[in-house]
């Protein structure tokens, strides 16, 4: 999967995930929700990110049972779960105390292309500012957790798209495309 940032995090496509027709530039990727995955390797754009964006489209074809992740670089997770039927964002921060668990209130609908994003300010405790966006619209964020202690570093770790960052888990079902990870306020200029 090409990078098209300039930045050289070039992902390699795993247990084959299929090419589909496009919701943006040529191709989205078409994942099966038990083995497929892309992984980048650690770089200095993408480890230990914060404040942070993530952005993608996603089309989930099946209500996940637990969790599919977007994103995941072992401290920071952007997944769908099934916290709201049939799916909901979430965002995960590991921290070296207690960890920030945030996701937000409005569905994501099943067969239906909706572009996602969430920030984060980097912030933990009653300072921590997670928002959730669903085709350009911030929906409520209800917190799990709003963290406590220090963030773990992640410089050593694979970034995924489409499981967990070791590839052992949390399998997306249905097709992701535009993947964009960047800075809080740098989107137009994000890594994808």
């Amino acid at each position: 999967a090409a990078d098209s940032s300039g930045n050289g995090n070039t992902g390699t496509l795993n247990n084959g995930p299929m090419w589909v027709t496009v919701k943006i530039g040529n191709w989205a990727l078409d994942f099966n929700g038990t083995n497929n995955y892309v992984v980048i390797n650690p770089s200095s754009s993408i480890n230990n990110l914060g404040p942070v964006t993530y952005a993608a489209w996603v089309n989930l074809a099946a209500a996940p049972a637990g969790f599919n992740d977007i994103t995941q670089k072992r401290r920071q997770s952007f997944a769908l779960s099934n916290s709201v039927s049939p799916a909901s964002l979430n965002f995960f921060v590991s921290l070296s105390t207690t960890n920030l668990s945030a996701r937000c209130s409005n569905a994501i609908q099943l067969n239906t292309w909706t572009h996602v994003a969430v920030t984060w300010n980097n912030l933990v405790g009653a300072s921590a500012v997670v928002n959730f966006f669903v085709n350009g619209i911030q929906c409520p964020t209800i917190f799990s957790n709003t963290g406590a202690g220090s963030t773990l570093g992640d410089s050593t770790n694979n970034l995924a798209i489409g499981s967990y960052f070791n590839a052992t888990a949390e399998f997306f079902n249905g097709n992701i495309d535009d993947v964009r990870i960047c800075h809080l306020g740098d989107l137009a200029q994000a890594p994808h």
